[in-house]
């Protein structure tokens, strides 16, 4: 890997990995024994977790193979790497030195049916402070969303859920000015999941109405009758 050219991705967007890539013949198992897979998917999630949050979804995706792995999902791993390699020089930069101190946001989004084997989409969320990242994420979504449009709705619920948390806990830490803060994202994601209530047919889509029990209720902080109403 030190001689090999770096890449401008982490993942190759066009190849979609699968557990079928997994080796199922005992040749191909053998192959696959002395490569180091699980290692290099810890070391990467810890990467990932501590510093370079632009390959989270990377990690947490190839973690997913980590009980079968086969020669491509060895090759994009070793794709995180050489993407590593060309952002060395990369780094976090942490405190309240920049933008403005007071000022949580968070900024979500879901890939819709990434995950081809469980038909599960993505959540990815990041909060900066500032102009700090914080905070990030990147997991499968508990249900299987039915449109992108649910997709998007439990990415945006789950981002608003830990915003609340994350405003409550620098509230303690002594932060506050965030309670008078007109640009706290649980106020902005709870307006956008409002326009989805109130657009939405939720008497022609059963799946979208499970959702909104399931998800406006613990996010907005009413009850799921109450939802209905907008």
């Amino acid at each position: 890997m030190h001689d090999s050219d770096a890449s401008r991705i982490p993942l190759d967007p066009v190849r979609v990995l699968s557990k079928d890539d997994g080796p199922s013949t005992d040749s191909d198992k053998a192959k696959m024994i002395n490569r180091p897979y699980r290692e290099l998917i810890g070391a990467l999630t810890w990467i990932s977790v501590t510093s370079h949050p632009e390959i989270a979804f990377a990690a947490t995706h190839l973690a997913q193979f980590n009980s079968n792995p086969g020669e491509a999902h060895w090759e994009a791993g070793k794709t995180v790497l050489r993407y590593l390699k060309g952002a060395i020089n990369c780094h976090l930069t942490l405190g309240l030195h920049d933008g403005n101190p007071t000022e949580l946001v968070g900024y979500s989004d879901s890939d819709w049916g990434r995950d081809i084997d469980s038909r599960r989409s993505i959540t990815g969320y990041v909060f900066l402070l500032g102009l700090s990242a914080i905070s990030w994420s990147s997991k499968k979504q508990i249900m299987v969303a039915t449109s992108s449009i649910d997709g998007e709705y439990q990415a945006g619920s789950m981002t608003a859920r830990h915003g609340l948390w994350l405003h409550c806990l620098l509230i303690e830490l002594g932060l506050d000015e965030l309670e008078t803060s007109p640009s706290t994202p649980f106020l902005l994601t709870t307006e956008v999941l409002l326009t989805l209530l109130r657009t939405i047919n939720t008497t022609s889509e059963p799946n979208t109405s499970i959702l909104f029990i399931t998800s406006s209720a613990n996010v907005l902080g009413t009850e799921p009758s109450k939802s209905f109403t907008a």
